[in-house]
């Protein structure tokens, strides 16, 4: 089953931050065949990378599941680790019931597609003139 994060900076997050907001931008995943928790979700783009990766992090510990919340309603989606298990189980939920497929993703591939994210959306606020003091984390 397929699974992709999919997260970009829009004109409306360079507007936000000229204005000293917030930034938002669109970031959903795709879990199977669905667009999760919707195609073009509109959230805290940059926060929600960096509490994700941080999140994903904790996979090398201990910890076997992770929630990473979206936050803006009731959303989120849970990534579950067996200890030593070379793929994460993922699925979508919306007020902790599942509503998406439940897929398996190579542990690599997750943290490849978490990374190529950040990585696209902080190379777009900089080819968009955001400043590196600029505060883009809120």
């Amino acid at each position: 089953m397929r699974f992709a994060i999919h997260a970009e900076v829009t004109d409306e997050t360079f507007a936000r931050l000229r204005h000293g907001r917030a930034a938002t931008g669109q970031i959903f995943l795709t879990i199977g065949q669905q667009h999760f928790p919707a195609e073009r979700w509109d959230d805290f783009v940059l926060a929600l990378l960096g509490a994700w990766i941080s999140n994903a992090l904790l996979f090398e510990g201990f910890v076997v599941e992770i929630e990473n919340r979206f936050m803006d309603g009731p959303w989120s989606f849970r990534v579950r680790r067996e200890p030593g298990a070379a793929a994460l189980t993922v699925m979508g939920l919306r007020g902790g019931e599942v509503t998406t497929p439940t897929v398996q993703v190579p542990v690599r591939r997750y943290f490849a597609l978490l990374r190529g994210a950040a990585k696209s959306v902080l190379n777009d606020l900089r080819a968009g003139g955001v400043s590196e003091g600029v505060d883009v984390d809120d």
